[in-house]
């Protein structure tokens, strides 16, 4: 029988590896791309195996990647085949951590706009599948009057590791009744 922590260990290392894996070739086939994506997913199932063979039954392992971030929530990557891995904090800010070092200088700073009270802040990050030419990206945060906004931005065409703060777009933007409960 599969324990909840064998269950969301596979997961958590099926997705980091997905995410971190080469982005298909832009001239690559919708077919092609899909059985390229087929065959990343079943090499990072076979990798969360394998961690999960060499590790005892039932333990999960941490690792830290970076510290020094303020309420991290999450953690992911673009599929642009940069290997970047971009922290969301709670507090209003996405963090990058690039070649094993956390850079100085956030990506994204919309803390001004987050309120974070409560299960309340910044919640949310997505990539668009075409991040690696369009750069777009999509943040979920609560606004400052506790409503839960989806806005669309782009990273910087000369400094890919800066976002264009003046390139928000909303997308949604969502009243809140209450204060908990508005996850990204």
């Amino acid at each position: 029988m599969t324990t909840l922590s064998q269950t969301l260990t596979r997961f958590l290392l099926a997705a980091a590896l997905i995410a971190v894996g080469p982005a298909p070739a832009a001239a690559q086939t919708a077919q092609t791309a899909q059985a390229a994506q087929a065959a990343q997913a079943a090499q990072a199932a076979q990798a969360a195996q394998a961690a999960l063979a060499a590790s005892p039954a039932g333990t999960v392992q941490l690792v830290t990647v970076a510290t020094g971030l303020s309420s991290p929530v999450l953690a992911t990557a673009p599929k642009d085949g940069s290997g970047r891995l971009f922290i969301v904090e709670k507090t209003g800010t996405i963090r990058i951590v690039k070649g094993g070092t956390l850079l100085p200088i956030p990506f994204f700073d919309i803390s001004r706009a987050v309120s974070t009270s409560g299960e309340q802040g910044l919640l949310g990050l997505a990539f668009h599948p075409n991040y690696a030419v369009n750069r777009k990206f999509y943040v979920d945060y609560t606004d400052t009057a506790g409503n839960t906004v989806i806005r669309e931005y782009r990273a910087l065409a000369a400094a890919p590791d800066r976002a264009d703060g003046t390139s928000g777009r909303t997308i949604l933007r969502i009243k809140q009744p209450y204060q908990n409960h508005n996850g990204g």
